[in-house]
């Protein structure tokens, strides 16, 4: 019965406290709203540039498959400051039509096209490579081919050849690592300050409100620093 009161109690303080029903009840909605877009792992209209060197019928049909395509969106037909352009992510996506693309496809004989892609991030670079190949497919439908076509896809992955996965992650761990170190431990300390009695000699200290909380502040912020530090030295390493 002790228990039944106690549990009581607990309830009857949790009514009263509006902030904590807010907390229980509003949070976790909003995160379930926000994690459940930014967890869309899917990709739709990916950017691409196409540089088209052989001007043919075959060539404006392979065109026409990328811009039907409901994952790809043309940006411009040329290669003018390619390097430019994926630097600033305007583009994740570049397509190179060789001269001899259409020679090669009347003639049976293998051919390939230049496919560039931005592997900054290795699992979008692993879907952008998959939708291009879907769309070489449509392709092959568009000139009435069903037999096998020698048209292959020359990948090219652009800041991350390897497709390693830390190059993506690390960036976001240290991040993460940062914001637990000085906050999550800041208000430990303040609340740790407050349990020991030490609180009430730091307010009745000549130094402002602000003046305390930076104090409490910049220490974990410079171990922070240094923790990133370390973490950016076996994300390279390892």
């Amino acid at each position: 019965m002790a228990l039944l009161g106690i549990i009581n109690k607990e309830f009857y303080h949790i009514i009263r406290d509006f902030r904590t029903l807010i907390i229980l009840f509003l949070m976790p909605l909003i995160q379930m709203v926000m994690f459940g877009y930014a967890l869309n792992l899917e990709i739709q209209k990916v950017e691409i540039t196409i540089n088209d060197l052989d001007h043919s019928k075959y060539s404006r049909q392979l065109i026409r498959a990328f811009q039907g395509s409901n994952f790809f969106e043309i940006i411009t037909d040329d290669d003018q400051n390619l390097e430019l352009q994926f630097f600033k992510r305007k583009i994740r996506s570049h397509l190179t039509i060789p001269k001899d693309f259409s020679k090669r496809i009347t003639t049976n004989q293998p051919t390939q096209v230049d496919f560039m892609v931005d592997a900054s991030n290795s699992n979008d670079a692993i879907l952008i490579e998959q939708y291009a190949m879907q769309t070489l497919l449509h392709f092959k439908e568009l000139i009435g081919v069903k037999q096998y076509l020698p048209v292959e896809i020359n990948q090219v992955f652009r800041f991350n050849p390897e497709l390693r996965s830390t190059y993506f992650m690390v960036p976001g761990l240290l991040a993460l690592l940062m914001i637990m170190i000085t906050t999550l431990l800041t208000s430990i300390t303040l609340v740790r300050e407050k349990e020991m009695g030490t609180m009430t000699l730091l307010k009745i200290s000549p130094l402002h409100s602000f003046e305390i909380i930076i104090g409490k502040v910049i220490p974990y912020l410079l171990l922070s620093l240094l923790v990133a530090t370390v973490i950016i030295l076996v994300g390279v390493f390892l």
